[in-house]
């Protein structure tokens, strides 16, 4: 396979615009626009409100990597928990 063909194979696009779509991750109100994920190359950036968006934006996400092959890699994965609704140790 070439590189390519490699690269397009795991841009997250389709990935994006099913998070976009779901109603049940609603993300963040910013002026006029909701903002749920963005993309750049193949970094992603999640936006949600709670832990259960969070759980429903992973879950996509899972779901995206076992059908593309793609992979996180756990040693970039990073994010700050904004508000009164911390991770659970």
């Amino acid at each position: 396979m070439s590189a390519v063909t490699d690269t397009f194979r795991t841009l997250p696009l389709p990935l994006c615009r099913f998070i976009r779509n779901d109603n049940t991750v609603g993300g963040i109100s910013l002026a006029d626009e909701t903002v749920k994920v963005r993309a750049y190359a193949d970094n992603l950036i999640l936006v949600c409100a709670s832990k259960e968006e969070m759980r429903k934006a992973l879950q996509h996400l899972s779901e995206f990597c076992n059908v593309s092959g793609a992979k996180v890699n756990r040693d970039k994965w990073s994010g700050p928990w904004l508000g009164d609704w911390a991770p659970s140790q």
